[in-house]
């Protein structure tokens, strides 16, 4: 580590006694050596780097919000949801999610923030759309699939990824054309 100047919150314990449970304010000048157990906690949405040998500590917050490990399960869809917002979304990076009827249509997802990612799963029997483009949802909750609807099939899931420039959730999923084309195609036009 170079000699520098760090200023950083640190949590500290004598060694051996379990989890911290006093705060203390920790500046280090130069070179130093850290010795019992030390945890930092640096909030929500901080990103630290470190460059290796030689190197400094760089703590930055984050501009965009990436949401990892929550996994929801809401209620079966009975009916056309224009900016869904399920219970948990918040913290959910995955959305479980099964229909009552051939297929609901989806027109909206709420909780887009930049550069956050959402899969959708379809766990049903029956198969879910999205809808490109719908004023039936708010304008900063829409779908942008290039003029196509997205159908998700029983079994099947789709990545989302909020675009916040153009205010829309796009996917990052690839087509597979030699399977999906035909069964939407048969969804919209039979």
């Amino acid at each position: 580590m170079k000699a520098t100047t760090v200023s950083a919150w640190v949590h500290s314990a004598r060694a051996g006694s379990g989890a911290p449970t006093d705060a203390t304010f920790l500046t280090l000048t130069g070179n130093a050596t850290l010795t019992n157990e030390r945890v930092l906690s640096a909030g929500a949405n901080v990103k630290m780097t470190d460059g290796g040998a030689n190197s400094t500590l760089t703590i930055a917050a984050l501009s965009e919000k990436f949401v990892t490990g929550g996994i929801i399960s809401p209620a079966q869809l009975t009916g056309n949801q224009n900016d869904w917002s399920p219970t948990g979304l918040s913290t959910a990076s995955v959305i479980r999610l099964s229909t009552d009827a051939t297929f609901r249509i989806i027109t909206g997802l709420d909780g887009g923030e930049p550069g956050r990612r959402i899969t959708l799963m379809n766990v049903g029997s029956y198969t879910v759309m999205l809808k490109d483009e719908s004023a039936s949802s708010s304008a900063g909750n829409r779908f942008a699939f290039d003029d196509q609807d997205w159908f998700i099939l029983p079994g099947r899931s789709v990545e989302l990824i909020y675009d916040a420039t153009a205010a829309v959730w796009r996917t990052l999923t690839a087509f597979d054309y030699f399977n999906d084309y035909v069964l939407s195609a048969q969804f919209r036009h039979g």
